[in-house]
């Protein structure tokens, strides 16, 4: 696993993925020109199958389950374990869905 490359904002974050082939996307939802759900409306646009985790300081009660009805394969708090965001990014790269325990259940 490494990192392949990062971006500042949601315009720079789509140039990059436009120019380069990634095995997942890593991807906040705050964010200084767009937040991360709006990027997200257009990656699912160009890239549909394209595994994208969200990453943020907002808990998974607020935003988890508006994460993966947006196009999101999981959501993580920015105070879980590394470990937990190791597993997370793990399962999603290999093509399933990621939620702590914390969010509410997927219907």
């Amino acid at each position: 696993m490494c990192v392949a490359d990062e971006a500042r904002n949601g315009a720079e974050a789509m140039a990059k993925i436009r120019q380069q082939e990634f095995d997942l996307v890593l991807m906040d939802i705050s964010m200084e020109d767009r937040n991360g759900l709006e990027v997200l409306e257009s990656l699912r646009v160009e890239y549909p199958r394209l595994p994208v985790l969200i990453l943020s300081m907002y808990s998974e009660e607020q935003y988890a389950m508006v994460a993966l009805k947006a196009g999101a394969n999981g959501y993580l708090s920015k105070d879980a374990e590394p470990d937990e965001l190791i597993r997370a990014i793990r399962q999603i790269a290999s093509g399933g869905r990621y939620l702590t325990n914390r969010a509410p259940r997927w219907s």
